[in-house]
């Protein structure tokens, strides 16, 4: 109920703003079982929550947690700032690693 605040997600991100380690799993349950999750590129590594299914997430998630919110929204920024920082070493690497002229 937690990644309700998300438009998008992937397991890290959801890890992060729930404080869980299991959202890969979760995730996989749920596109396994078609309930609720519509994967958003080819590799399934994002997804959103079906647009009804969020509502209802974001209504509960409002009524019993609301001084949460601000909170997740916190981590939602910092999950999404480490992955972005992870992608760019990640893409240096791979910059310096390819021979010139390739």
């Amino acid at each position: 109920m937690r990644t309700a605040i998300l438009a998008r997600f992937c397991a890290p991100l959801c890890d992060a703003v729930a404080g869980s380690a299991n959202a890969a799993e979760i995730i996989d349950v749920l596109e396994r079982e078609n309930l609720f999750v519509v994967p958003l590129d080819e590799t399934r590594q994002w997804f959103r929550y079906h647009h009804l299914f969020a509502q209802v997430l974001h209504t509960q998630l409002t009524r019993t947690e609301p001084d949460l919110v601000p909170t997740l929204h916190e981590r939602a920024s910092a999950g999404i700032e480490c992955r972005a920082q992870r992608t760019k070493r990640s893409a240096t690497r791979s910059r310096r690693a390819t021979p010139p002229g390739r």
